[in-house]
């Protein structure tokens, strides 16, 4: 009997489960300017290449959850088929997620905005998630024959982004506030596992370590004036 479909209802839950909280604070925190008039008031006109990027990033949460439900459901052929059309999905979800982050930096550098400096921080920090979702990505693929490991890491997809969804949260503007909400979410998943299985599994261990201690130290490079004086030239 394949693995995945051996796995009991209950050991599949965590994943369904974390994948639909994630896509309604997608949803929340994104469509909640336009649907409910929450959060940060949305712009008059917004370019071309972020709506793409707000394309190709909803449409990963959405699939991601899809999939979770797939798995929950025992739809394990269909599960894989629409798990190759994903793999293209991600490399795509990828290349707009640093060509927006960029090409927002280099727009406010070039306009002289004052907070230009805080936007190429934010760029690094936006290009070093979209690694570690790839990274996450590869490896749910390499692993896909290990449903344990395959879903844990596609999990972890999602809290690469959770930075980026958590700063259009209402009355979360702080940087400070967004890493605090990103170690908050990695041991929330730590504990839930943990105490789901009882004992802590080794990708969510070296996953959430590896996520955590980059972002922090890419966090402290991000906003160093060091990182300002060395990526805004490039970026006029």
């Amino acid at each position: 009997m394949d693995a995945a479909i051996s796995q009991s209802p209950r050991a599949n839950r965590l994943p369904l489960a974390v994948a639909a909280l994630f896509l309604c604070l997608v949803t929340f925190a994104f469509g909640g300017p336009y649907l409910l008039g929450v959060g940060q008031p949305p712009p008059v006109s917004v370019p071309s290449i972020l709506v793409l990027h707000g394309m190709a990033m909803g449409g990963w949460v959405v699939l991601l959850a899809v999939q979770s439900s797939l798995v929950q459901f025992r739809r394990v052929a269909w599960h894989r088929r629409l798990g190759w059309f994903g793999s293209g999905w991600a490399l795509i979800t990828v290349t707009m997620g640093c060509t927006a982050t960029i090409f927002a930096a280099h727009r406010d550098v070039q306009a002289h905005q004052p907070w230009a400096h805080v936007k190429v921080g934010i760029m690094l920090l936006e290009c070093t998630q979209m690694l570690l979702f790839l990274g996450c990505i590869v490896l749910a693929v390499l692993w896909r024959r290990r449903p344990d490991r395959h879903q844990r890491f596609m999990i972890l997809t999602a809290l690469c982004m959770w930075p980026s969804v958590v700063s259009r949260l209402p009355g979360i503007g702080s940087p400070h506030a967004i890493m605090m909400a990103l170690d908050v979410a990695l041991v929330a998943l730590l504990v839930t596992d943990t105490l789901r299985n009882h004992r802590l599994h080794p990708v969510y261990l070296w996953g959430c370590l590896t996520i955590g201690v980059v972002m922090h130290l890419v966090y402290v490079v991000a906003l160093s004036p060091w990182w300002a004086d060395t990526s805004m030239p490039w970026l006029s």
